[in-house]
């Protein structure tokens, strides 16, 4: 097809859609922005091979320009189609980051009037809004990590934080005294038996947040019996998750004095 030099042009009609354009097999994926337009010369609809250059700007009139890409383009009976960022110029991070686009196009040496915004997909708007998602290999997270609005926790660091000793509170506890967790994060209860025949057992229940009614979570047992002489410490631990208001005791009441017991919580960070 013949290339025509273009003194004046008019786009009569443009539709813009953004969407990322996917490339079989391994590594990320390619991105791309679909463009689709129609071209009349005076009222004709042009059929010619012409020189475009399209300018991202994340302003209708100002702003920075964040992408540029000149195309050659084939027009058929005024309609054309390209994806920008697919021809050897890829999409800047920039792109991708705007909270709005919108598009310049430069026909022939012509600058057309105006910029047209990018609107995106019903299913990117969505996705960013997700909720819930599973992860099937290993998660890594460049940057920081969010667990909750306005609570960020920096790549590397640990999602837990100290452990606090709780024994006293929680052995005090019954299902009339339970204790509320102001936190996210585990419980653990750990038992020792000091002496020969010495035993322990403690049950855990909890009342989740908004629900009636303990249901045991766990529970730990120690039995110590040695020969004479043996002076090896029988030890156990077990632990249990609870949320922020969460309701929950511990059932200690079979252990003898001779079980040194202690409670500790690690709190998810939140």
């Amino acid at each position: 097809m013949p290339r025509t030099k273009m003194p004046v042009l008019v786009i009569a009609a443009a539709i813009l859609i953004a969407a990322l354009v996917h490339a079989a097999g391994d590594g990320p994926p390619a991105r791309g922005i679909p463009y689709r337009g129609h071209l009349d010369l005076n009222g004709v609809a042009v059929n010619a091979q012409i020189d475009m250059t399209f300018t991202i700007f994340d302003d209708p009139v100002a702003g920075a320009a964040l992408h540029t890409e000149p195309l050659t383009v084939d027009v058929a009976n005024g309609d054309f189609a390209v994806v920008l960022g697919q021809n050897g110029t890829a999409l800047p991070d920039a792109v991708f980051s705007a909270a709005e686009l919108f598009v310049a196009i430069d026909v022939d040496g012509t600058p057309l009037a105006g910029r047209q915004q990018i609107w995106a997909l019903p299913q990117a708007t969505r996705a960013g809004r997700g909720t819930d998602f599973t992860v099937t290999g290993q998660l890594a997270v460049q940057g920081g990590l969010q667990i909750a609005p306005g609570a960020e926790v920096s790549a590397g660091s640990s999602l837990w934080g100290g452990l606090s000793d709780i024994t006293a509170a929680a052995l005090a506890t019954d299902n009339a005294n339970p204790l509320t967790a102001t936190s996210n994060g585990m419980v653990t209860v750990v038992l020792d038996a000091n002496v020969n025949t010495g035993r322990g057992y403690c049950a855990a229940y909890v009342e989740p947040a908004g629900q009636t009614g303990f249901s045991l979570v766990g529970r730990v047992s120690v039995h110590r019996y040695a020969a004479p002489g043996d002076a090896h410490n029988y030890h156990q631990d077990s632990m249990f998750p609870v949320g922020i208001g969460d309701r929950w005791y511990l059932d200690c009441v079979d252990t003898f004095s001779t079980i040194s017991r202690q409670v500790w919580f690690r709190p998810l960070m939140p």
